[in-house]
């Protein structure tokens, strides 16, 4: 009986051991977790409006969570250092097909069965 209460001793102080370290290695993460969570997310709880720059930082947290989860992308952005693109400018001697009074000019080869003074 004296060696079964030894042995039962001694796992019991193992066990103990272990839950020790792990309750130590717990708090560490906790601790990670609450300076994390005080230093981004009271960025939420303020009254002043987000900047451009904090809602992307924080849209691009939200795509980094979302792709180690493996779920598809909410938003694409825009490779950094690049600028928007700009709307093509139009050559110089082109004109628009539509006429001075609004009327789209007919397709070659089509003919309109509208009198040419009838949209003045």
């Amino acid at each position: 009986m004296e060696a079964y209460h030894k042995s039962m001793a001694g796992l019991e102080r193992r066990r103990s051991m272990i839950n020790l370290q792990f309750m130590l290695e717990m708090r560490k993460l906790e601790e990670i977790d609450e300076s994390y969570f005080n230093e981004e997310f009271n960025v939420w709880l303020s009254d002043e409006p987000l900047t451009n720059e904090e809602i992307c930082r924080l849209m691009r947290g939200v795509e980094r969570e979302r792709k180690l989860e493996g779920k598809p992308p909410l938003v694409q952005f825009l490779p950094r250092g690049k600028g928007t693109k700009k709307a093509p400018k139009k050559a110089e001697g082109v004109h628009s097909p539509r006429k001075v009074n609004g009327s789209p000019t007919p397709a070659s080869g089509v003919k309109s069965t509208v009198p040419e003074d009838a949209h003045a």
